[in-house]
């Protein structure tokens, strides 16, 4: 009998212990939803200028952003977005067969900005600001890309090759070229 009741015992503790668990993760996950809305997370103010300014040519922009901007601006096409970041098929002439792998290298400096935006007639870069980033955001360009030093580089590239800044937020940061 004495058995049963330390089992039981034990049974209610693991209960109130998997409660204990389940309330805190879930509230931990409804708080990281609230700082991935569309105020926090996405490039909305950024997307209402570009939708305003209406310039020509396709659009660059981070690869986490690619659905949101398909969404709020279709009329606008997009380098990449998570829906083909994976695919590898027979790309039309001048086009590459495997985006988003070209991605990553336009992010490592293993290829050089100009190249692929004229390539892609890419004329409007759209990218996370650095100064302001989300812990979320900054996490996930870590993972993406593995430091935080390889976005600013990316920026400081694009500068480079003279892109010039035409609009910042709290989030987000459009570069035009000098030129356009």
């Amino acid at each position: 009998l004495g058995v049963i009741k330390r089992f039981v015992f034990f049974i209610k503790i693991l209960i109130v212990l998997s409660v204990m668990v389940l309330v805190g993760e879930g509230t931990i996950a409804l708080m990281g939803t609230k700082q991935l809305s569309e105020e926090n997370f996405y490039p909305k103010k950024a997307v209402e200028f570009l939708k305003r300014e209406n310039y020509p040519g396709r659009l660059f922009s981070d690869y986490a952003w690619g659905g949101y901007i398909i969404w709020k601006y279709p009329e606008k096409k997009v380098y990449i977005d998570g829906r083909m970041s994976n695919f590898v098929f027979q790309a039309p002439k001048g086009e590459s067969d495997y985006v988003f792998k070209e991605y990553l290298e336009l992010n490592k400096g293993q290829r050089t900005i100009n190249e692929v935006f004229r390539k892609y007639k890419v004329e409007t870069v759209l990218l996370p600001d650095g100064e302001q980033e989300s812990k979320i955001t900054k996490l996930f360009g870590w993972l993406m890309k593995g430091s935080n030093r390889q976005e600013k580089s990316f920026t400081k590239r694009l500068e480079e090759a003279g892109w010039v800044k035409v609009y910042k937020d709290n989030l987000s940061v459009v570069y035009r070229k000098s030129n356009n």
